[in-house]
């Protein structure tokens, strides 16, 4: 059947952290400076999927943090008072929101994760596209892009740059044929 492919947009540490031990991000401030196409990642997703813990912090930031688009919470537990009218909740297998997404016509969706979500795209092989940027700081503990387990993959590196300010931007493909199959 049909689903709508995610795309992961994420910053991790340069020893795999995407948040320190205390769940904060706030060591990605000093990298600030720089435009690193958040902003057009943003506007070509029409629908924002994430975990339940990154979806509180977000609300942290700002009371609607993706304004104008459809926010889908991975959650069991019911959304705060505060949350904005764009978003909702689910629950179900997330190859059966994939497939859900591709009937509604979605192409696309953007994944912001975190971890444990992460994780779980990469154990059902619904990791199809990685904008990964490796910050150059090394935090020693914390919450990890990706947390054991889930099964081998090969990734295909399809773009490169270098920041002035040692960040490092990959893009990775997994496709469908090697996510499923793992390395061999």
């Amino acid at each position: 059947m049909k689903r709508a492919r995610s795309h992961l947009y994420i910053a991790a540490s340069l020893d795999g952290y995407i948040a320190d031990s205390q769940g904060s991000i706030s060591w990605l401030d000093a990298f600030n400076d720089q435009e690193y196409g958040y902003a057009a990642y943003l506007a070509s997703m029409p629908v924002m999927v994430l975990g339940r813990s990154t979806f509180d912090q977000a609300l942290g930031f700002a009371a609607d943090p993706y304004p104008g688009k459809r926010v889908i919470v991975l959650t069991h537990r019911p959304l705060t008072a505060n949350a904005p009218a764009n978003t909702s909740t689910y629950a179900g297998s997330l190859r059966g929101l994939a497939e859900d997404l591709a009937k509604e016509g979605v192409e696309t969706y953007g994944l912001v994760g975190g971890g444990n979500v992460n994780r779980q795209y990469l154990q059902e092989g619904l990791l199809d596209l990685l904008d990964l940027f490796i910050i150059p700081v090394m935090l020693g503990s914390g919450i990890p892009l990706f947390p054991a387990p889930y099964p081998p993959k090969s990734l295909i590196l399809h773009e490169t740059a270098r920041y002035m300010n040692g960040v490092t931007y990959m893009r990775y493909e997994i496709p469908a044929q090697i996510a499923d199959k793992g390395i061999p």
